[in-house]
């Protein structure tokens, strides 16, 4: 057992009920001073509301009990409580305001409130500090929008570190030495390989410094590589907890979904039929004069490191790049990308599931079953646009039962669904919708290991049924599970092709760093084969 002195942030008997539903029973865990410590479970296992009760926005059940550097913290905490305690958040949203600059967004508290401690120029220096400290090449009035995704959540962890001032709104003090105790709520969801690898550098030396980190995560990979222990959530309950480096992932994924998730083996060869989309000297940012063709019942992934193009194909293809030019052709219909739309895109029977999901993918506010048949209402060749209400719940309830959609009711809001189900609506609408080319961006981040295979499932039935999917993924293990053929990026070009027996993790990330460390001697893509 871990004695009181060395835990940094220690829960016990910590339980939640909302009516007649248990979210959490009887949770404990602890959270060691320069330990990233794991927590993982499936969507809907009490992970979302923990943290919540951790941050004040909910109260426990009578009983709970915890402390923090070795004081105790009364339940319920007050808004605002835990950070001037020293508990901080990171979630996946980031909480910045992209229009505003970094530094605003740095001293967002002290500004909004108007008790700041520093003069403008005292914050402009504290500012350019963190962006030496977390090497992001910008200045400070540089708006948050101009970030990257992996910069933005260095800004977040930046203020997380150091807007926790050591008192609460009563005076309260906690011994911690400046040290902190960090909640990362998915802090990695929508980047790329090497955005994720430089963010783990930066958990590493916080932990280094002291820092207690939890790093909440579906991304099992992620969990092995970064922490050291690791916490199961199964139905709110701990399902157990394992020391990462000498725990095989399958009895992880035991815990998290009671069972074993026993492979069938490898995946039957699908059988391609006639190409359905060409790309011919596609150009535009990220893209220098692309060609490549897929066929029907054809699974096709893009890989490659960060800047290399592979993450810019799906959007040029669906008409979301500006300045762009070539040709796409689906089926015999041609689009000059100069004069490329998203509506011309869905018009030639192409969908897009987008990196970041929520914000350009579905409409949280709406319900589930207007997620599932808005594209039914887009008026097109021998259809009529004038559905009536009883006919598009029809579809929806159909199309939920057909794609395992897992939701309360048919009219509730999206925003109450799951991530993994969230992810299968918006999949599951270009299906409804007899749409014959599907773009996907990343198509399983940061859902769980259940949702991740039920996804990945419903393209593999897609394709053999006839469609054509093109992933661009920074996930090689997942290509290697579903594509028939990867496309290696690299300068803005198709570098390698591989197929076959090649198309394996291991292959994957050999093209893709052989092919990244000799970008400037490289002038000509290679032709994929069709």
């Amino acid at each position: 057992m871990t004695s009181a002195s060395e835990v940094a942030l220690g829960i016990e008997s910590l339980s939640k009920t909302f009516g007649n539903n248990t979210v959490l029973k009887d949770v404990g865990l602890d959270l060691i001073p320069g330990q990233i410590h794991g927590l993982l479970g499936a969507n809907g296992s009490g992970k979302s509301t923990l943290i919540k009760i951790l941050s004040g926005y909910h109260e426990p059940d009578p009983g709970a009990a915890a402390t923090l550097w070795g004081s105790p913290l009364s339940f319920p905490l007050k808004p605002g409580e835990a950070r001037g305690l020293g508990l901080s958040f990171v979630h996946q949203d980031k909480a910045l305001i992209p229009e505003i600059s970094i530094l605003e967004n740095l001293f967002v508290s002290e500004i909004a409130s108007g008790r700041r401690k520093q003069s403008r120029k005292q914050m402009a220096r504290a500012t350019r500090e963190v962006l030496e400290r977390y090497s992001i090449e910008r200045r400070p009035e540089d708006p948050v929008s101009t970030l990257s995704l992996g910069d933005r959540a260095l800004v977040a962890i930046a203020r997380a570190v150091r807007e926790v001032s050591g008192s609460d709104s009563g005076g309260r003090r906690v011994d911690s030495d400046g040290r902190r105790v960090l909640i990362l709520d998915e802090p990695t969801a929508a980047m790329s390989l090497d955005e994720k690898q430089d963010l783990y550098r930066t958990f590493a030396s916080l932990a280094e410094a002291g820092h207690a980190l939890m790093l909440v995560s579906h991304d099992l990979d992620e969990i092995m590589e970064v922490t050291t222990v690791a916490t199961v959530l199964r139905d709110g309950e701990v399902a157990g907890r394992v020391e990462t480096a000498s725990t095989e992932p399958s009895e992880i994924v035991r815990m998290i979904v009671g069972h074993s998730l026993d492979k069938a083996g490898p995946r039957e060869a699908r059988s391609a039929g006639e190409p359905r989309l060409s790309a011919t000297d596609l150009s535009a940012s990220g893209l220098d004069g692309v060609s490549f063709e897929a066929r029907a019942g054809e699974i096709v992934g893009f890989a490659g490191l960060v800047g290399s193009g592979y993450a810019d194909v799906n959007q040029a293809l669906f008409g979301l790049k500006e300045n762009a030019s070539g040709e796409i052709r689906v089926e015999g219909e041609r689009a000059s990308l100069k004069r490329h739309s998203p509506e011309n895109a869905v018009g030639m029977g192409v969908g897009l599931v987008p990196l970041e999901r929520d914000k350009a993918g579905v409409a949280l506010e709406l319900s589930v079953t207007d997620n599932l048949t808005v594209q039914l209402l887009k008026p097109r060749a021998g259809f009529n646009p004038w559905v009536s209400r009883p006919r598009l719940g029809a579809a929806a309830r159909d199309t939920v039962a057909r794609y395992g959609i897992i939701t309360p009711a048919m009219n509730a809001l999206l925003k109450t669904l799951s991530g993994g189900n969230r992810q299968k609506v918006l999949v599951a609408k270009w299906l409804a919708a007899g749409k014959r080319v599907l773009l996907l961006d990343e198509p399983t981040q940061a859902v769980d290991i259940a949702a991740h295979e039920d996804i990945l499932e419903l393209l593999d039935q897609f394709a053999r049924a006839g469609g054509t999917v093109l992933i661009a993924s920074s996930d090689w293990e997942q290509l290697a599970e579903i594509c028939d053929r990867v496309l290696v990026f690299g300068g803005g070009f198709i570098r390698a092709e591989l197929s076959g027996a090649e198309v394996n993790k291991r292959s994957i990330g050999e093209a893709c760093y052989e092919w990244g460390s000799r970008l400037a001697s490289m002038n000509r893509p290679v032709e994929a084969r069709v």
